[in-house]
This record gives C-alpha cells, sequence and structure tokens, in this order.
C-alpha cells in the first residue's frame, strides 16, 4: 500500500485542518446572485462543513448537527471554518443538498494542482 504524501504547503497539525484552511482562502466558487433573502452562511462555509462530514464519516445532518455542537472536540474546526454559530440542522439539510458539489471539486481540484498544492501525477495507472 503507498503511503500519501501531505502537501507540504499545509503547515498543520492535521490535515483536514489544512485542506478547510485552504478551502477557506482559495476562491473556489463565485457566489450566484439569487431572488429573495441572501444567505447567512456562505457557500465556502458549507462546502467547508460538508468536507468534514464526509471527513469524519458522519452519516445523517442530524448527527452532524450534535457533533458540531461539542465544544471541546470542535474548536479547531469551527475556528479554522471563521464559525462564530453553528447552523440550525434545517440550514445544514437544505443547503447540503443544494451545493454544486461536483461544480466545486472539480474547481478545487484544478486550483489546487494550479497552486501547486498537490500532486497530479499519481494517479490510477491501468
Amino acid at each position: 500500500m503507498k503511503n500519501m504524501e501531505i502537501p507540504s504547503k499545509i503547515l498543520s497539525e492535521s490535515f483536514l485542518i489544512g485542506v478547510l484552511y485552504l478551502v477557506g482562502v482559495l476562491s473556489l466558487y463565485e457566489e450566484i446572485l439569487r431572488p429573495g433573502r441572501p444567505y447567512i452562511y456562505s457557500t465556502i462555509l458549507m462546502v467547508q462543513l460538508f468536507i468534514i462530514k464526509s471527513w469524519m464519516r458522519i452519516p445523517s445532518n442530524n448527527t452532524f448537527h450534535y457533533f458540531l455542537s461539542i465544544k471541546c472536540t470542535n474548536d479547531k474546526l469551527l475556528k479554522v471554518c471563521r464559525l462564530t454559530q453553528i447552523p440550525d440542522r434545517r440550514t445544514i439539510d437544505r443547503r447540503f443538498a443544494n451545493l454544486p458539489i461536483s461544480q466545486i471539486i472539480g474547481t478545487m481540484g484544478n486550483r489546487f494542482i494550479s497552486e501547486k498544492l498537490a500532486d497530479d501525477t499519481s494517479g490510477i495507472s491501468g
């Protein structure tokens, strides 16, 4: 089994913290202006929360909301996301259902490669 290398520019104690930081710093997604009330939580923040949920393999949004509410464990995660207040569970449900994940992941991968934060030469060979 091949060991995965952590990109050297992520100077953090945790790979997850580093990825969340990079997603927050890099402009990966332009907010689309839409009619109605503006979002309180940005799309990038929701992507960061989606990454946390996926990384921690949390099965439901209800469990994820509870996970976020545990203060002592998640202070670093919430700090790197610049989150002062946890979104309501219904907000998480609605926003996760409408996230353009495939578009954002493609953009994120291309941006990480162009910034030389990831290496695209170690793909699957067949």
